[in-house]
């Protein structure tokens, strides 16, 4: 699983995705670090300072707990998300309020 909180940047989400497509998701299955996808160094070493990332043997990684996550734009915008809150408290509100005055 990702860390709580991290959304990573398209580069990181291709270059998790490409790790899982090679099928390195175990130690045993680790990448040598000359044939992991290209990504910049920091961008790298941000996600193996948060353990989505981990070393095998010397000079191969892997993904850790195989992290799941969906491509970046599949997550909703805020706007949406407010709307699905919004809606849902409505309910919540609306449906007993409407009960109680039907009784009467």
């Amino acid at each position: 699983m990702l860390p709580q909180g991290f959304l990573p940047s398209r580069d990181q989400a291709d270059f998790l995705s490409e790790m899982r497509a090679r099928g390195a998701t175990t130690p045993a299955q680790a990448c040598d670090e000359r044939a992991l996808p290209r990504l910049s160094r920091a961008q790298f070493q941000v996600l193996v300072d948060l353990g989505i990332v981990r070393e095998g043997a010397p000079g191969t990684f892997y993904l850790y707990g195989d992290a799941h996550m969906g491509p970046r734009a599949a997550r909703r915008p805020p706007l949406q998300r407010l709307a699905i809150v919004i809606f849902f408290w409505l309910l919540i509100i609306l449906v007993p309020v409407l009960l109680l005055r039907s009784r009467h």
